[in-house]
């Protein structure tokens, strides 16, 4: 199963690739096996962690720095962006299991380094590169799961994508245009908004899929609404509307920094953004003549036709309707009726968000669970300190007993071993500019050399197998590429996607395949003396006409046609003697069964 977040899948594949650099250590006596399986039974423990329990542990205010939200998330370079934690609300230790998967990450790094450094360039140069290599592939690994982390913190907030400064400035106006105010616009963070939408989205394109089966194209708005309304889809309202324009455009509006902004919050002044919300005081653009002004005129959205549409004069659905129509047990049009048998198991449906405890006893019912999202989440494994800090937060701190709290605080803090809560820096989860490798000429080409030859053989390669082999290559002995010019998994999935799609642009469905090769049938000797012959005929003929230059022309096509016709002619005797050889071999079989068996 891949992961479609690649935030998440990074990180998991930076797990799998440090447990195969400590086995090739290993292998080699680098360390001792003992040593080798306690590092990868922190990195077991470390990956598991951050899949489960890590996000259960986050809160806007925790005593332990690394799951307290407010600091992870502040930005300390801009006031505006930067909340600090109540003066009741402190930091008392650093997290339990948080520390263990660092403490790993930083022997191994330690140990990457001792390995390359083992190796002088003079002594064997060979071998110094692949160590090289190595150290450099445990750093990207460990950036790898910090990122990771720092993702799983974010995921509630920001995204990194649909972001319009026009529509920004829109929100006033939509508020007075629809009676609906807006008070808040916001984003999810890159590849984690999955969503109910999204599992809308992928009935369309099932039926989109289906329509293009049936009826061969959808090419425009009109075959669209055909292959959405035949059959309706359920619980679905599908218009075909266009777009009209306002008639004076106006200048275009941009607000600096939109990328890095989450929340919107349209006031009477301006816009207030935020990074991520409850995070500092926000950032207003106030509104002005110049560049911030809100937008006066939006553009009209008119419906040409609609199906399952609310309130729709021509075919009323109200509530009263919808609800008649579920008492006498008939499809509604527009609300989803929750209904299935219920299995013999009680309550057999699980919810597949991890961590969530909820359990369904209909299909139905687990379908509305996932399209509200909202989820009971529970500790998969709670060690002592962890269920000291809950303890504390949820028994003194919440019934105000100051004294005791002050008591708990100091014994916490002579207990933990590692107290240095300066090593968790503030804003630690905040996106930070990374560099990815390249994408050189030469890494193109040799991606497609590796997609071609998958498309030939029908076996293709994996990102992960396409990076191993293009980190092993080598020309002359020496490597194709650095180390640093390896592309990452995302890269090359997104380099051979852009090749599957110009492969499509090629193959023209509606143009036949074509036929297969058949093997060249030998001429007869007859056939041979008649092709001598009316070469002869040819050469003799463009003899005679070499120094008419508008005849040639007409001689050449001749020929060609000649050729057409003796080849067609040879094609269909080849095709009447076998199909007599067949016929005559059936009546063989048909008289005398036994000699033609023996035969």
């Amino acid at each position: 199963m891949v992961c479609v977040d690649y935030f998440i899948a990074a990180g998991l594949e930076a797990f799998t690739s440090l447990k195969e650099v400590i086995d090739e250590w290993t292998l080699q006596q680098f360390i001792d096996s003992d040593g080798a399986d306690d590092l990868k039974k922190m990195l077991k423990r470390g990956e598991q962690y951050l899949r489960t329990d890590f996000k259960v542990n986050l809160q806007s205010h925790s005593p332990v720095i690394e799951h307290c939200l407010k600091y992870a998330l502040s930005d300390p370079a801009t006031p505006a962006f930067r909340t600090s934690c109540n003066v009741d609300e402190q930091h008392l230790t650093l997290g339990e299991r948080d520390e263990e998967l660092k403490k790993a990450l930083s022997e191994i790094m330690q140990i990457a380094e001792d390995f390359a450094g083992q190796m002088d360039k003079a002594t064997d140069a060979n071998e110094y590169e692949i160590r090289q290599r190595q150290l450099y592939n445990v750093k990207e690994a460990i950036l790898d799961i910090e990122d990771m982390k720092a993702h799983l913190v974010r995921a509630r907030d920001n995204a990194g994508c649909y972001k319009s400064a026009p529509l920004m400035f829109s929100l006033k106006k939509l508020s007075e245009d629809s009676g609906v105010q807006i008070d808040r616009w916001s984003f999810s963070e890159t590849q984690n908004g999955k969503s109910s939408c999204d599992q809308k989205a992928s009935h369309v394109k099932s039926k989109v899929r289906y329509f293009v089966r049936q009826v061969g194209k959808v090419e425009d708005e009109d075959e669209f609404f055909t292959a959405m309304t035949q059959p309706l889809m359920k619980q679905t309202t599908v218009p075909l509307s266009k777009v009209k324009l306002p008639e004076s455009v106006e200048k275009p509006k941009t607000c600096p920094g939109i990328m890095s902004f989450s929340e919107f919050l349209p006031e009477a002044n301006g816009i207030r953004v935020y990074k991520f919300m409850d995070i500092g005081t926000g950032k207003l653009f106030p509104y002005n003549k110049k560049s911030f002004s809100p937008v006066t005129q939006i553009p009209d959205l008119q419906h040409e036709k609609q199906r399952n549409v609310i309130f729709d004069s021509a075919s009323p659905v109200t509530s009263e309707t919808e609800k008649a129509a579920i008492e006498l047990e008939e499809e509604p049009k527009f609300w989803k009726m929750i209904k299935g048998k219920k299995h013999k198991h009680s309550r057999s449906f699980y919810c597949p968000e991890s961590q969530c405890t909820e359990t369904f006893e209909t299909m139905g019912e687990l379908d509305e669970h996932l399209a509200l999202g909202i989820h009971t989440f529970r500790h998969e494994r709670m060690g002592s300190m962890d269920y000291a800090i809950r303890y504390y937060r949820e028994n003194v701190m919440s019934a105000g007993m100051e004294e005791s709290a002050e008591t708990i605080r100091n014994f916490v803090a002579q207990d933990m071993l590692n107290s240095d809560l300066d090593s968790v820096k503030e804003g630690w989860a905040l996106k930070k500019p990374r560099e990815f490798p390249k994408i050189t000429v030469a890494a193109k080409e040799f991606l497609k050399k590796l997609f071609d030859e998958g498309e030939r053989s029908k076996v293709k390669k994996t990102p992960q197998q396409a990076r191993k082999l293009m980190s092993a290559a080598k020309i002359d002995d020496e490597f194709q590429f650095k180390a640093d010019e390896v592309l990452t998994v995302n890269q090359i999935k997104s380099q051979f996607a852009l090749m599957a799609k110009e492969k499509d642009k090629c193959d023209d469905p509606t143009i036949p395949p074509p036929p297969k090769k058949r093997c060249p049938i030998p001429p007869t000797e007859e056939e041979i003396n008649d092709e001598e012959e009316q070469t002869d005929s040819d050469k003799n003929e463009l003899d005679t006409d070499i120094n008419e230059p508008e005849n040639q022309a007409a001689i050449a096509m001749d020929n060609r046609l000649r050729r057409s016709a003796r080849i067609i002619e040879a094609e269909n005797a080849r095709i009447r003697a076998a199909h007599e050889n067949k016929i005559e071999t059936m009546v063989i079989d048909a008289l005398d069964p036994d000699e033609s068996e023996q035969e």
